[in-house]
């Protein structure tokens, strides 16, 4: 079950590439905490969650809030208590940095220190 969004229905609705279902598999255990860094719609979040087992976690850091707050919710309708989504940005220093993101691109986004020059980005500050 999953809310979905624009730009979200096909892996939704046709699920991962096998070959890409079977690498995953093999690397994450039950039990194991896995790091989803840059979670976006959470399209691999569930592949993880389902893996790692009500043993495991999945620590799941996105910094756009809608985004993060759509897997949050899909990760509830599902009963997935071994994800937790925090609205963050990964980065190897804590603090404060800004990022850049498209709107209709959600997969484009990154920490700079240098705007994008697209009228679709926006820049925001983000707690790392």
């Amino acid at each position: 079950k999953y809310i979905i969004g624009l730009a979200t229905g096909v892996t939704y609705a046709f699920g991962l590439d096998e070959n890409e279902q079977d690498f995953l598999s093999e690397k994450v255990n039950e039990g194991s905490a896995v790091f989803d860094v840059g979670v976006n719609r959470g399209q691999f979040t569930f592949l993880f969650a389902h893996a790692v087992g009500s043993d495991g976690r999945v620590i799941a850091p996105e910094p756009v809030e809608g985004l993060a707050n759509q897997v949050e919710q899909n990760a509830k309708l599902n009963n997935l208590c071994n994800v937790e989504v925090v609205t963050a940005a990964a980065s190897s220093e804590e603090g404060t940095a800004k990022f850049d993101y498209c709107t209709d691109h959600s997969t484009r986004g990154m920490l700079t220190e240098h705007p994008l020059e697209s009228r679709d980005h926006h820049r925001t500050d983000h707690p790392t």
